[in-house]
């Protein structure tokens, strides 16, 4: 598991470090994907750091910032320091490491983010809500995510996601198509 885990934070530091956001969503979602099907906190705190990688590698006012370079080579360091710490299979470390990474997303946004709700916290909305699209119960999507259940509710109620999905599948039928999406990511 930790090989797994180093992997993704390499894969995240990489595609950071080349500001590609677009690429980081794609990890956001197939490791999001993985945390629900492994019911896995760790692996969904690595989904919400690099979901917010991505939102704040497209804001414009953000990138331009002089603020920016510092932070981001700091989240560089510290995404390489948390891989490096695998490698010796110190999860402590890890999680550690992690820790930092979301501190220092939260600082910068707090400097340069222009809205109320922290991005962490809109983050943990927004992938709650996914794996309550992949089959969680609200409750589990919530807590796999560190979400606030109430934010969850009304984020859900408010979303098309019913009007999407046209009927509704079975869970057998939902992880079934959980595992193929992993295979084809």
């Amino acid at each position: 598991m930790s090989r797994h885990l180093r992997k993704r934070v390499e894969e995240i530091s990489k595609e950071f470090a080349r500001k590609n956001g677009v690429k980081l969503r794609i990890i956001a979602n197939r490791t999001l994907s993985q945390a629900v099907l492994s019911n896995d906190m760790i692996l969904a705190e690595i989904a919400l750091i690099a979901y917010c990688l991505h939102k704040l590698s497209l804001k414009e006012h953000v990138i331009k910032s002089p603020k920016w370079k510092a932070a981001r080579k700091q989240i560089i360091s510290n995404l390489s320091a948390a891989a490096f710490s695998l490698k010796g299979d110190d999860l402590g470390a890890f999680v550690k490491r992690l820790d930092a990474t979301v501190t220092r997303i939260e600082g910068i946004d707090d400097r340069l983010g222009h809205f109320a709700m922290n991005l962490f916290e809109k983050a943990r909305v927004k992938l709650a809500s996914d794996a309550y699209a992949l089959g969680l119960s609200l409750s589990r999507a919530a807590e796999l995510t560190g979400c606030d259940k109430r934010k969850l509710q009304g984020y859900i109620g408010i979303t098309k996601m019913h009007d999407e999905e046209g009927g509704t599948l079975g869970i057998g039928e939902r992880l079934s198509l959980l595992e193929t999406a992993l295979g084809a990511a």
